[in-house]
């Protein structure tokens, strides 16, 4: 499950820093990429002027030192303590300010925007030909709505509420684009066991798609005996499955992918939670109504979709578990399973064994995974995996959970946690997590004992300072219900 229901605890607001006003434009040079560069104050005083992959393809000169980068196009040097360094990139001298970390971490986190409605679930920033705007699922609400990206909720704006089925609310979960036109979009309505496709403009359902029961290939023993079917009589084992419950939604190349979880009754106290096997749903965006290509997962409860950059999905899948009173128990093992849509077959599987994993992004040769029941990321070497690393986050032994990691370029990834409110950066490349010019991770919450529940970020997609000004990442807050705009420029940039 993407969100966590063990924690019952009244969310309040947190201060947004001093960042109000956007960092403006960066120059877009030949050989350099100023919106990875940075300079900061160290611990001991003297400055840092550094860059991360990709930064340096040329060669720079600061206070009469000549830097190149490395073979990944980084760089770092130590300074004289300065408040502003002056760099020179061909026939260009620009000025990099020293920034103090703590006040550039506070300014990058900026107030809360508007309202987000009931029970904030998905948030994806489109760049389309409507301009930029979130489009915001509320699954408390059973509505999916478009989001000013600076006010928040605003009537009059785009919206959809979704029908009931008998008196079953839709609880729309995961959204995603259907093609470019800024205005189609795929909800998967979680309780009804269905997805939707949607037009916001015309305020209108323009598919509703449901994917057949599919043939087992060996009889599925269930974790209880229950009534499936409804018919008076428990089940132990079935040999046929009526995929339920999707979550992670996905269009690319033609082809709509949903992952639908399986979970026939959550956790209840001391009762085992009873789960069906997970299917993988392909429908043709041309053919919508013909019945999708259904493939049964091997690992149970998928949490996301990720399309790889060779075309094939990533799909994450926790396996079974169970929430209790301030825990979290997986009672299956978890995995990334990557599915080929050419061969229409999975290729190739990574064991997490009881990590509990909910996201997973391929960067270079490694696979990085956060995990349901800890703030960790596990990092996974391609071509050895047996060579794995944790990466604890936080340091501090309790149930958290991170739901979505992020890459934000140069070799960096973010990383919310959902029980500290905070945004962690991690250095891929160095392997180290909160490196300089970051030092700490980000304040978006309350934290404990007060959470409001960093549940997942959303990016906005280009390079920062030259496609756009102003927040890059909006990090929504599911137990708070709210949406705040963080602007990584306020650390990174001239």
């Amino acid at each position: 499950m993407r969100r966590v229901g063990w924690i019952l605890l009244l969310a309040v607001g947190c201060s947004g820093g001093d960042g109000a006003d956007p960092e403006g434009p960066v120059p877009d040079l030949e050989g350099v990429r100023l919106e990875r560069m940075f300079a900061t104050t160290m611990p001991n005083g003297r400055t840092r002027f550094g860059g991360f992959d990709g930064a340096l393809e040329a060669t720079i000169e600061v206070q009469g030192k000549a830097i190149v980068g490395d073979d990944d196009g980084r760089f770092e040097i130590d300074l004289d303590p300065a408040e502003a360094l002056t760099v020179v990139v061909a026939d260009r001298t620009l000025t990099f300010r020293v920034r103090e970390p703590g006040a550039a971490r506070a300014a990058a986190v900026g107030e809360p925007i508007g309202g987000t409605g009931d029970i904030p679930n998905d948030l994806v920033v489109d760049d389309g030909p409507r301009g930029a705007r979130g489009i915001l699922v509320r699954s408390g609400d059973n509505a999916v709505s478009e989001f000013d990206l600076e006010e928040g909720l605003i009537d009059g704006r785009p919206a959809i509420r979704l029908p009931r089925t008998g008196d079953q609310v839709a609880a729309p979960w995961f959204v995603t684009p259907f093609d470019d036109s800024g205005v189609r979009y795929v909800v998967s309505a979680q309780k009804q066991h269905r997805l939707y496709v949607l037009d916001l403009e015309a305020g209108s359902i323009l598919h509703t798609l449901l994917p057949p029961t599919v043939q087992l290939d060996a009889p599925f023993t269930l974790s209880r005996p229950f009534d499936l079917d409804g018919d008076g009589t428990e089940e132990s084992t079935i040999e046929r499955v009526q995929p339920l419950a999707p979550q992670p939604v996905v269009v690319h190349d033609g082809r709509l992918y949903a992952a639908f979880a399986g979970v026939v009754r959550a956790s209840n106290g001391a009762l085992a939670p009873i789960y069906v096997p997970a299917v993988l749903a392909v429908w043709r965006v041309d053919a919508l109504a013909e019945a999708p290509d259904t493939y049964v997962l091997p690992t149970l409860n998928p949490q996301e979709l990720r399309i790889r950059s060779d075309g094939r999905v990533a799909v994450v899948s926790s396996g079974m578990i169970q929430l209790g009173d301030g825990t979290v128990t997986t009672l299956s093992e978890g995995a990334v399973d990557v599915f080929d849509p050419t061969s229409k077959t999975f290729v190739e599987r990574y064991p997490l064994g009881f990590f509990g994993p909910t996201t997973a992004l391929f960067i270079e040769d490694h696979l990085w995974v956060g995990s349901l029941s800890t703030a960790s990321v596990r990092s996974i070497a391609l071509n050895d995996p047996q060579d794995i690393e944790d990466f604890d986050l936080t340091g501090v032994d309790e149930v958290n959970s991170v739901f979505r990691l992020v890459d934000l370029g140069g070799g960096l990834i973010a990383a919310p946690t959902f029980n500290r409110d905070d945004l962690y950066i991690l250095d891929t490349r160095a392997r180290v997590v909160s490196p300089p010019p970051f030092f700490a991770p980000l304040r978006v919450g309350a934290g404990p004992p007060v959470v409001d529940g960093l549940q997942i970020v959303a990016p906005r997609e280009g390079r920062r300072g030259v496609d756009f000004v102003g927040p890059d990442l909006f990090a929504m807050s599911g137990l708070a219900a709210r949406i705040t705009p963080v602007e990584l420029r306020k650390l990174l940039g001239p």
